[in-house]
């Protein structure tokens, strides 16, 4: 999944050329929920094949570079740059409130393929599977959509092999050869097939720069091969344009940004469970929270046992699932006394540092429980 789109805004095309298109889009699109057949809706293409449309895919070709609509499904929808008829960016997460959820990539809610050249199927989805009712304030926000990828992406309406081949750059702008990216049958390998010759030449192909290597090796002098665009069977960082005009960015950053929105969803998750921590034993919570990991060590009297029962404790109350009965918190909890932890709430709210009373008593007692816990198993058996 593309999480990540760039920092950078992308230029809009003019009012006039964007105003067209768009026009020309919601002519063929469903009106209504009873256009839509079992979750899916044909439109005729032949009428966007024209000036206006050729006039936008010319201008994403000068200023972005030739699309590849082969990551349009993995692309994620809340950051997904797109502009309206008016050639202003559209805010997704405001247009299409039933679709673009946190974490939802256009491949989720919505799949598309050619019939023929002048005819393309679109398809309602909802979590990745397809639908065959909708309702109508989802059907409008779908139509919607299409209608923006149909001005955004203009090469959306011809039928290409984009899905069929892999993208090899080269400054021989006829050569023979035809990479397949790799099936379901070979996943492990893409396919060189040379026009005009019946012979194809298996490739191994578990990274780019690994089959750009078995490509150069199998062509040899016939064809000079520079590159080989990302492609979702081979790549996992995406690049929705190719070409030289397009916005570069390594891949350091994209590991930054990725790792910040990490970082963010971890402190909720943290705080979550902190809080579901706090509900389940607030003493205990209160306690820990006050006990600050480097402080354990510190504490005068405590074993290497007790260390690590309270290190178990601490990182257990903060991360792990307190839903869960048969966890190992709730077992720690068990056989903690009930009030050491008051005890240690007290002490700390006090000021008092040394608790070797509270953890010769915790170990004392937790002892005691640990081996009656194994004499009734075994009797048990």
């Amino acid at each position: 999944m593309l999480q990540v789109a760039g920092a950078d805004i992308l230029d809009m095309p003019p009012s006039g050329m964007a105003a067209s298109m768009h026009a020309l889009a919601v002519s063929t699109l469903p009106c209504s929920t009873a256009e839509w057949n079992e979750g899916g809706c044909v439109i005729d293409t032949s009428c966007l094949k024209g000036h206006a449309t050729a006039a936008l895919r010319d201008w994403c070709r000068t200023t972005r570079g030739v699309v590849c609509l082969e990551w349009l499904p993995y692309l994620s929808l809340s950051t997904l740059q797109l502009y309206d008829s008016n050639g202003g960016q559209v805010d997704v997460r405001t247009a299409l409130p039933l679709l673009a959820a946190p974490d939802t990539i256009i491949g989720d809610v919505l799949n598309w393929s050619h019939i023929n050249s002048d005819h393309l199927a679109f398809q309602a989805l909802c979590g990745g599977l397809p639908v065959s009712k909708i309702s109508s304030s989802r059907a409008a926000q779908l139509s919607r959509l299409i209608a923006l990828l149909i001005c955004n992406f203009p090469s959306i309406v011809y039928a290409t092999a984009c899905h069929l081949e892999l993208r090899m750059l080269s400054p021989q702008q006829d050569h023979p050869h035809i990479l397949t990216p790799p099936s379901l049958a070979s996943p492990t390998h893409a396919l060189l097939t040379t026009v005009g010759s019946s012979s194809s030449y298996p490739l191994l192909a578990f990274s780019s720069p690994g089959l750009l290597a078995e490509a150069h090796r199998a062509t040899g002098s016939t064809a000079r091969i520079t590159g080989i665009h990302p492609h979702p069977t081979i790549a996992r960082l995406g690049c929705l344009w190719v070409g030289h005009r397009r916005w570069k960015r390594d891949c350091k950053h994209y590991k930054a940004v990725a790792a910040a929105v990490s970082r963010e969803k971890g402190k909720v998750n943290l705080q979550q469970r902190a809080l579901d921590w706090a509900l389940e034993a607030p003493c205990a919570h209160r306690a820990l929270e006050r006990l600050q990991w480097t402080d354990i060590r510190r504490i005068v009297g405590i074993s290497s046992w007790g260390e690590r029962l309270l290190y178990r404790i601490k990182a257990l109350g903060h991360h792990g699932d307190l839903q869960v009965p048969a966890s190992l918190l709730q077992f720690y909890l068990s056989v903690v006394p009930p009030g050491f932890f008051t005890r240690l709430d007290q002490e700390f709210s006090c000021g008092v540092v040394n608790t070797l009373t509270a953890i010769l008593t915790l170990r004392r007692v937790v002892f005691k429980r640990l081996w009656l816990c194994v004499f009734a198993k075994r009797i048990g058996q």
